[in-house]
């Protein structure tokens, strides 16, 4: 049985990991283009400086709590 999440339960999931992410200052987010298969490219920085570390995140949410 296929259920689907108010549409709001997607942007919810990306906007609380911007608040997450942000808190941090050595860490740089940005959107890659669609269809790439991430929701986010993190580039971490030391002292300001880029060392050419990065990840990428895929935000998935749900509508309910897990146990």
């Amino acid at each position: 049985m296929k259920t689907t999440a108010p549409w709001y339960i997607g942007r919810r999931a990306e906007s609380l990991a911007i608040v997450y992410l942000t808190r941090r200052d050595d860490l740089i987010i940005s959107q890659p283009t669609p269809n790439q298969g991430l929701d986010f490219l993190i580039t971490i920085n030391k002292d300001g400086v880029y060392t050419g570390r990065l990840f990428g995140i895929e935000v998935k949410a749900t509508d309910s709590t897990s146990n």
